[in-house]
């Protein structure tokens, strides 16, 4: 937690990638962290299905979406 904490605080979400809630607002949770991040606070994503299993049949979750903004 430590590599993601900010020092004015942090957030964590948990998300699907392949969820039709998490598609329909991904790109502002994108750009809203980007600032927030740029203000001094940290931010996790969780993808709450695990990856290794989430691949298996929904292969969005193992590219670059996965990865720090």
């Amino acid at each position: 937690m430590n590599d993601v904490a900010g020092k004015k605080g942090t957030v964590v979400v948990f998300i699907c990638n392949h969820c039709p809630f998490v598609k329909a607002v991904i790109d502002r949770m994108v750009s809203d962290t980007c600032v927030l991040m740029s203000e001094g606070v940290g931010f996790a994503a969780i993808c709450s299905g695990g990856v290794p299993r989430a691949c298996r049949g929904h292969a969005c979750d193992c590219d670059h979406r996965c990865r720090a903004c």
